[in-house]
């Protein structure tokens, strides 16, 4: 079965909203509604996550995103 999306779409429609939550031309009320929609979506990815059951492997993926993120954080504050 093919998924009816893929991970980029996803990210790039993420990206869209926060560019929108960026754009000074608009005011800040347009702005916060963007935001609220990037909540609204990290919110339902949280639930759906919640609601999936556990497979295995899946803890190393999990534990390897933070490392990367550690390591991103780290090499940041150099």
């Amino acid at each position: 079965m093919l998924k009816a999306w893929t991970v980029e779409q996803v990210y790039e429609l993420c990206r869209r909203i926060r560019d929108a939550t960026r754009d000074k031309g608009r005011n800040d009320n347009y702005r916060l509604e963007c935001k609220k929609d990037l909540y609204r979506i990290k919110w339902a990815a949280e639930q759906a996550l919640e609601q999936c059951e556990s497979f295995e492997g899946e803890e190393e993926f999990i534990k390897s995103y933070k490392n990367k993120m550690l390591l991103k954080a780290i090499k940041g504050n150099e």
